[in-house]
């Protein structure tokens, strides 16, 4: 140590630069023997990256995996800038062959909190992506980001009980032979007898069916099915909420209710949420930001309240396109 580093602050400060340039080697080291264990290589753009980020805290080194066919390793960012709790850039996916991309370059982002919907006619790929979302399908290019976290690139794909994600299918997909609370509770299995019973109450009073907690699927109306299927998803906390058309199956006006109910139960309880339907006037109604899907493409992502009549216009050309390339009579 030299005579500068003997005054107490200066030799702080010394030590704590020691430290940090061993961290740098440590990770290093880290990162090329990750990927030879694996068979993965890391893009160079990757450990650019890695180099570039400031040592003013340690790097963070996270290995998830999932029937040993992901592993990654990902840097801590910059922790004062705040990131999409949904990210995903440039994705691409396709199911094998020569032939088009069933998605094809879409990137959007969605902050925590935000309900975002992707509206778009059958075939257009947007339950396709939300598929990819929750790790079913794996991608062809790009990557999936969700809470900080990389789980989806052209190499690798986090198992999708490992993303933190919570599903609300189409069809509700509740238990027949158990009860409402029972529903709800069927994804806390990790939680102690009294803390899953909270959890249950605090659930069921959010969607207005604290009441119903020991009644079946069978003795409940449409809408509050779907709202047993909501928190049954929300029980667990997850970072992030995918609907696959919840409302498709209801009749018109119910969906209306239930679509503003909905948005405000997710509000309440500052979940990020995503879903996807071929209604534009639930899309409106519910979403922070809307996309609108063609061909596999995102036309548009914009707020429904700022920049309305850009999605509009989106899905006037999409209408136009579909009305011209049917035949007459359809």
């Amino acid at each position: 140590m030299s005579r500068n580093c003997e005054h107490p602050e200066h030799r702080e400060r010394y030590q704590r630069a020691a430290r940090e340039r061993q961290s740098d080697r440590e990770a290093q080291t880290l990162v090329a023997r990750t990927g030879t264990e694996t068979g993965k290589t890391f893009l160079i753009r990757e450990l650019e990256a890695m180099a570039a980020v400031p040592r003013d805290s340690a790097l963070l080194a996270w290995i998830l995996d999932a029937n040993e066919n992901y592993m990654h390793l990902t840097y801590n960012r910059c922790m004062e800038q705040q990131r999409p709790q949904l990210l995903i850039e440039g994705l691409r996916i396709g199911y094998g062959g020569a032939g088009p991309a069933v998605v094809d370059g879409l990137t959007l982002a969605l902050g925590k909190g935000e309900i975002g919907c992707v509206v778009g006619s059958s075939g257009c790929g947007k339950t396709t992506l939300l598929r990819a979302v929750a790790g079913f399908i794996p991608v062809a290019a790009g990557t999936i980001e969700i809470d900080g976290l990389v789980v989806s690139g052209p190499n690798f794909t986090a198992a999708p009980e490992k993303r933190g994600v919570g599903l609300v299918f189409q069809d509700y997909a509740l238990f027949p032979h158990l009860r409402v609370d029972e529903n709800v509770g069927f994804g806390l299995r990790q939680f102690g007898a009294s803390e899953r019973r909270a959890r249950v109450d605090e659930m069921l009073g959010l969607v207005g069916l604290a009441r119903e907690a020991a009644r079946y699927p069978h003795e409940l109306s449409g809408g509050q099915q779907q709202r047993v299927a909501l928190a049954r998803a929300l029980a667990p906390r997850p970072a992030l909420l995918l609907m696959d058309e919840p409302f498709s199956s209801l009749d018109v006006e119910l969906r209306a209710r239930l679509g503003t109910e909905v948005r405000q139960i997710l509000k309440t309880s500052g979940t990020t949420a995503i879903l996807v339907t071929h209604d534009q006037q639930e899309a409106f109604a519910i979403a922070d930001r809307v996309g609108v899907m063609n061909a596999g493409r995102l036309e548009q992502w914009d707020g429904p309240t700022s920049s309305t009549t850009v999605p509009r216009r989106a899905m006037s050309r999409i209408s136009s396109a579909r009305a011209s390339s049917c035949p007459p009579g359809c």
